[in-house]
């Protein structure tokens, strides 16, 4: 193999290995708050990251920390939204995130933690339809969608509602180019899109639709 390759190959590995650390520190801290202090993201990165060159580890701790600030200053479900689980079996993969509300509706988070140049490629794409498609079988109407989610460039973030659905962006991006976002799609058939305000000072801000548009009758 040449040298370059074998470079590259160990590159791309290195990626998926920090991916995957991402993708558990986010679970850890979601199990236990929805407002972590830097202390605890800082505490969980050290304790699920290998050992790494001091310069190395320097590098990938600090895109880990952007990567989990990101997703809990700018993608975390709003309230009534509840933590459910991670890794959850779901077909012939693993649900990286199940959040639940109130009245027992689902809402699953799919999180990309790579490049934002290569989300929206078919293979993300069609995991997602094969999520919601094995998640209506397996839960049936509780599945409200799917959120595909780009830790790199939270405004490329998708939702899906059903397997056949056209994809829609979860966030408005003219709002999002003016310093705030609007999360837009409703997880819930029938109710108001709750309109959830994020700025990069407050974090999540508060809904303009009253708490009842988040929640569906059982």
């Amino acid at each position: 193999m040449p040298v370059m390759d074998a470079i590259n190959e160990e590159t791309l590995a290195r990626h998926h290995e920090m991916g995957a650390v991402a993708h558990r520190v986010i679970a850890r801290i979601a199990a236990r708050t929805r407002t972590p202090s830097m202390d605890l993201i800082r505490a969980e990165i050290l304790g699920a990251l290998p050992h790494l060159e001091p310069n190395e580890g320097r590098a990938h701790r600090q895109n880990i920390t952007g990567a989990v600030n990101t997703y809990f200053g700018r993608l975390l479900p709003p309230e009534p939204w509840k933590f459910h689980g991670a890794e959850v079996a779901l077909g012939r993969g693993r649900l990286d995130l199940l959040w639940r509300d109130p009245h027992g509706r689902l809402l699953i988070d799919e999180i990309k933690t790579g490049r934002a140049a290569f989300f929206e490629t078919t293979a993300n794409l069609q995991q997602g339809r094969t999520y919601v498609a094995d998640g209506r079988r397996q839960f049936g109407n509780r599945l409200t969608g799917l959120r595909l989610l780009c830790l790199q460039h939270p405004e490329r973030s998708l939702y899906l509602a059903r397997p056949s659905s056209p994809y829609r962006h979860l966030f408005d991006v003219a709002d999002h180019r003016r310093g705030s976002a609007h999360q837009r799609p409703p997880y819930g058939p029938g109710r108001p899109i709750p309109q959830i305000t994020h700025t990069a000072r407050h974090g999540i801000g508060r809904s303009t639709h009253a708490k009842t548009h988040l929640r569906a009758a059982p």
